[in-house]
């Protein structure tokens, strides 16, 4: 609490996020970085450090394009990629070339829970009528119902689509 008021406190919370290149990269170095400091790695521990086959960084010239349409480049392995080609660049050369422009909802509410719950457990807890069930569904319905409300006031939308496994269910 000290921390969050500003109260002088003795020490400050931190955890440090490390990317793949780098803990492959400096393997030793860091099992002793963490050995020495474990409460600023807290989701890594010595014993459970796996590395991949290859040590340096690898650099790739990798694209790979989402459901949104959206075209990511990975030029690390083992970082983030940043996007490459953006969907909605150009609306108007979407609709001069006879397209729609399309909005997708990528996950349907059953889908996006079970992103968010095993399988195994969100079936029991639906069965059981379990409360913390209903909060998470109302939360990932309110989450898509923002998303619906985004899409309408950025206007020029044509299509929303809902996916559920891969295919089509509806266009409205």
């Amino acid at each position: 609490m000290k921390v969050a008021r500003f109260a002088f406190p003795k020490a400050i919370p931190c955890r440090v996020i490390v990317t793949k290149p780098l803990v492959n990269s400096y393997r030793e170095e860091f099992m002793e970085i963490v050995k020495r400091y474990p409460l600023a790695f807290p989701d890594y521990s010595v014993e459970a450090l796996k590395f991949d086959n290859w040590r340096d960084v690898v650099y790739e010239d990798r694209f790979v394009k989402d459901v949104f349409g959206t075209v990511w480049r990975y030029r690390i392995k083992g970082l983030e990629p940043e996007p490459y080609v953006y969907p909605l660049a150009d609306l108007d050369r979407v609709r001069e070339q006879g397209g729609l422009v399309a909005f997708s909802l990528h996950h349907f509410l059953f889908q996006k829970l079970m992103d968010l719950i095993p399988l195994n457990k969100l079936l029991y807890a639906i069965h059981r009528g379990d409360e913390r069930f209903v909060i998470a569904l109302e939360k990932v319905a309110e989450y898509q119902f923002g998303l619906l409300k985004v899409a309408k006031r950025y206007g020029g939308i044509d299509v929303v689509v809902v996916l559920e496994n891969g295919k089509v269910l509806s266009k409205n």
